[in-house]
Parts: C-alpha cells; structure tokens; sequence
C-alpha cells in the first residue's frame, strides 16, 4: 500500500513494536515526525520537505540510520547525541 500527501502519521505508531524500517518519504507534506517504535533500525524521512518537527529519538536504541536529505524545515533532531548504535547519518539540505 502507497500513500501519498500525508501531513502527520497517527500518535499510535509509536506503539507499534515490530516495525523496523520507516520510510515515509513519498510523504512530500508530512509536517511533524511523532514518537516512533523503539524498534526501528533505520528511519529515512529524506525529501519530506515541509517536515518541520521531529520528536525526540533518544529512546531508539537500535536505530543504525537517520536519513533527513533535503528536509528543509527541519530544525533541532531531540535526542540525536543519545543514539548509541547509529552508524549513518544522512542531514544535507536541511535548516
């Protein structure tokens, strides 16, 4: 399934405990990034440019990859420096 002009994805994804991979990126007016499973390994946003907040990713102990090319909204990333296992991260482009 494709979506496509989504401006925020549910509160409850958070919740979600299998998921491991996030790759909203057709998402071209998603808005804000809510809380996201702790299980996640990599989370690519790149090119979702109105994307202004992020949630704080603190919590994501296994996240290995941050992708946010060209989100040009973007401002602070709470909770980046907490990321133990992140391997690559991908932020040209943004504010």
């Amino acid at each position: 399934m494709v979506l496509y002009d989504v401006a925020e994805l549910p509160e409850l994804i958070g919740k979600l405990e299998n998921i491991v991979f996030m790759r909203p990126n057709k998402f071209e007016e998603l808005e804000s990034l809510p809380p996201l499973p702790l299980s996640l390994v990599e989370v690519n946003i790149a090119d979702c440019m109105t994307t202004e907040t992020v949630s704080d990713l603190s919590e994501l102990e296994n996240l290995e990859e941050l992708n946010m090319v060209n989100c040009e909204k973007a401002g602070d990333v709470p909770g980046l420096q907490s990321l133990k296992s992140l391997r690559r991260l991908y932020l040209t482009g943004c504010h």
